[in-house]
């Protein structure tokens, strides 16, 4: 091979190693720094594709990052309620109180062919596989005497303020998670892998999706950064 040939080949090869960071980092947003904060919301809707609900009139939690795209999160949700109106609550927890603790990862998420937003990916922290292949437990709880399990190996939820989230400074960030139907998330797929969340309520365990919108709070503004 002559030494032309070798150094155009040479290029390449480094070309393409340093483009794969590149790549790796257009799958993932960034906070501009690594701080704790505070959740507040308006509650939210569980819904699996049997139809049954559990509905919450309130949230609270708080989490902190530990890389400027990754982090761990508490969530309480409060007014719980399911079928016939009775409460649903957690083990140890006021009555119609639903809590649970989570990983999370700051991702981009395809809106369109050609345009990414970015959004956050809730995974479970706990060891508990409900039932085998189906991902860990997210939450326990019981509704009226009936136990409940909620797993799977993710969900998915978007950024929507400040608008467009991408390269703003803020003191509050807000996130949505939307159903496209009953069971089933809007948003599932990230890096070619869907997430996905299902009940123990029945034994087909059914898909479960989640409508809601919460809010994080800074202490100070914090920027988020796409790229």
């Amino acid at each position: 091979m002559s030494k032309k040939m070798m150094a155009l080949g040479l290029a390449v090869a480094c070309a393409a190693l340093f483009a794969l960071p590149a790549a790796a980092s257009a799958q993932v947003w960034h906070l501009s720094e690594t701080v704790g904060f505070t959740v507040t919301g308006s509650g939210g809707t569980m819904t699996t594709t049997e139809g049954a609900s559990v509905q919450c009139t309130s949230t609270t939690g708080s989490g902190s990052f530990s890389t400027t795209t990754s982090g761990f999160l508490s969530l309480t949700f409060h007014g719980c309620t399911g079928p016939f109106g009775f409460a649903c609550t957690t083990a140890g927890q006021s009555s119609g109180t639903i809590a649970l603790s989570n990983s999370f990862n700051g991702i981009m998420v395809t809106s369109t062919a050609s345009t990414k937003d970015p959004g956050v990916l809730l995974t479970p922290t706990g060891s508990t596989e409900p039932t085998a292949g189906k991902g860990k437990q997210f939450t326990e709880f019981s509704c009226l005497g009936i136990s409940v399990k909620v797993a799977g190996n993710g969900i998915i939820g978007t950024i929507h303020n400040p608008e467009p989230p991408c390269g703003a400074t803020a003191s509050t960030w807000g996130v949505n998670f939307v159903s496209a139907s009953a069971g089933h998330q809007a948003d599932k797929v990230w890096t070619g892998v869907t997430y996905d969340a299902y009940s123990t309520v029945t034994a087909s365990h059914p898909t479960a999706s989640l409508d809601g919108t919460a809010t994080l709070h800074f202490e100070a503004a914090r920027t988020l950064n796409c790229t």
